[in-house]
């Protein structure tokens, strides 16, 4: 047993003194390491969940004392506006919910009062026309609150004063 015992120090002392040092530390590229970050973030991160916006129903308007006049943004799809737009406020439908957003009157100003952007708690949009400052074919975006894209839609402003 003693034998073992001498055996195993001398080995560990031989590894010791063989000469090997700890491997270099490779050397630092703070473009290709700030990928590697942006990509591990990336990864980390859930999926952007997509969501549907409902339909505004005349009922919503009435049961909340919504405006009458400013802008609606319709689906082809749909007869009732999936946005209500006008200078101060904005709403959409989300899980059966009317939910409020804020005019952000830094944005580029459309018909009738209302704006291009619109910012609430958990999502914002933007609006665009196919034609400058008129009413008519656009696109209505909405973003999550990481500004990833969770809905893309065409359709059609209309817009009352």
């Amino acid at each position: 047993m003693k034998a073992l015992w001498i055996a195993a120090g001398a080995s560990i002392a031989l590894s010791a003194c063989s000469g090997q040092r700890d491997p270099e530390p490779m050397p630092s590229n703070p473009v290709a390491d700030a990928k590697a970050v942006a990509m591990a973030k990336e990864m980390s991160e859930p999926p952007a969940m997509p969501i549907s916006p409902e339909p505004v129903t005349r009922k919503d308007i009435a049961a909340i004392n919504l405006p009458k006049g400013g802008c609606r943004f319709v689906l082809p799809s749909n007869a009732e506006p999936v946005l209500l737009a006008e200078a101060k406020r904005g709403w959409i439908k989300l899980d059966g919910k009317v939910v409020e957003l804020t005019a952000d009157r830094t944005s580029l100003p459309m018909p009738s009062g209302a704006w291009s952007k619109y910012i609430g708690m958990e999502n914002w949009l933007t609006l665009g026309l196919d034609k400058k400052g008129a009413a008519g074919a656009g696109e209505i975006v909405i973003h999550e609150s990481r500004d990833r894209v969770v809905f893309r839609a065409r359709g059609e402003l209309r817009c009352v004063n």
